[in-house]
């Protein structure tokens, strides 16, 4: 999902009690923590150089941190623990291993409506009031019905007592999107990380499943427009597919994996034998 906007305060340094009683640091005091940074940073940068960092990826290997700058490195962060002093860091990871649209914020003046799109999808997923309707009303009974008997086609275990005791009843957002236990189980997250962009042999352009969540360039103006055009690639679409015994034909349904509750223990032992269906059943 989209990452709302965060307002920050900035707090002057050297104002209140702090001041009024005498203990402002010192010039010196900054300089010295920002040489100690400085100097624990170059380590540290010469060291990812040397093990796998930028040293791969730039083929070298040969680089190692000048004894001196180690040296005064290592005396300059032992002095601030001796001394009690700590840096505090913050990170943020920005790597993407997919292309959903909605979960990442980027800014984009020349098209005000994207800001207004991605806004409207953050208070929808926030705060979807009288919107947060049943499953069965977006996807309905008679899809469920044909996806069941063209997952029984392919050999799987019917989920018919999954639908009508559970997921045709949960709320969409509330009860689907936002369950932190259907999460954990990865029965929406697995089928969707395997299905979403396919690389096949052949192509430079990925195949990408018919949804929202992704480059797909197909005309989903409908729900029932979007429910053929899924239908059809996940049963009727083979595509070729590198894998360890070299290319194969692959209909999506077939890449999927079974989920062991070895790895993902919330999932239960029922859950792990009927995870192929399940997956696909929560993947529609």
């Amino acid at each position: 999902m989209a990452y709302g906007r965060r307002n920050f305060i900035a707090y002057k340094r050297g104002i209140g009690a702090a001041a009024s009683s005498g203990e402002r640091t010192s010039l010196s005091s900054y300089r010295n923590k920002i040489i100690a940074f400085t100097l624990a940073t170059t380590l540290y940068t010469a060291f990812l150089y040397r093990h796998g960092g930028a040293g791969t990826y730039l083929g070298s290997s040969s680089v190692a941190p000048d004894p001196a700058v180690a040296s005064a490195a290592t005396n300059g962060l032992n002095a601030m623990a001796a001394a009690g002093r700590s840096i505090h860091v913050a990170t943020w990871n920005i790597a993407a291993i997919n292309n959903n649209p909605f979960e990442y914020w980027i800014t984009y003046k020349e098209n005000p409506q994207y800001e207004e799109l991605m806004i409207n999808v953050e208070k929808f997923l926030e705060k979807p009031g009288d919107k947060d309707i049943q499953v069965r009303e977006v996807f309905t009974p008679e899809m469920f019905k044909k996806l069941d008997a063209r997952m029984t086609q392919v050999g799987w275990q019917s989920v018919q007592s999954y639908w009508e005791n559970d997921f045709s009843k949960r709320n969409i957002i509330s009860g689907f999107m936002k369950d932190p236990l259907l999460g954990s189980k990865r029965l929406a997250s697995m089928p969707d990380r395997i299905t979403n962009t396919i690389n096949v042999e052949g192509s430079s352009e990925p195949v990408c499943r018919p949804t929202v969540i992704n480059m797909y360039g197909g005309d989903l103006d409908t729900t029932d427009m979007w429910w053929n055009e899924w239908e059809k690639f996940m049963f009727d679409t083979p595509l070729k597919i590198k894998t360890k015994e070299g290319v194969e034909d692959l209909v999506p349904y077939a890449m999927l994996k079974p989920i062991k509750q070895s790895k993902y223990p919330d999932i239960t032992e029922q859950e792990e034998k009927d995870s192929l269906p399940l997956q696909t059943l929560c993947g529609a």
